[in-house]
């Protein structure tokens, strides 16, 4: 089971913060997620405390992806490998227009 997900902030805290709840979203509709949740979360958390200050007019973008492959046996499925990747950079604000999504710098 895979997932990829992208979140935006203004600061560490922020996207951590939208990154438990888009991860909670992957372990809700992927319930074996929920098995590397904690340590998924702490590699984000540990990239995000090593940012320097965020500069002005940029955004935190994270995008995570991350997979488990399990194995059958006995009719028990087990984990047998977990990939975890995380890339943090810094981004321009962009203002986006509600009704038609479309992203322009601020």
């Amino acid at each position: 089971m895979s997932y990829s997900y992208s979140v935006v902030g203004g600061d560490a805290d922020e996207v951590l913060s939208l990154s438990k709840a888009q991860f909670q979203s992957v372990v809700d509709s992927q319930p074996i997620h929920a098995n590397d949740q904690s340590q998924v979360l702490e590699v984000h958390k540990t990239v995000l405390t090593v940012l320097p200050e965020t500069p002005v007019n940029k955004n935190i973008s994270l995008t995570a992806r991350g997979w488990i492959n399990t194995q059958i046996v006995d009719d028990v499925s087990h984990v047998v490998g977990v990939f975890i990747s995380v890339h943090v950079a810094f981004v321009s604000e962009v203002a986006v227009d509600t009704d038609t999504g479309a992203a322009t710098p601020s």
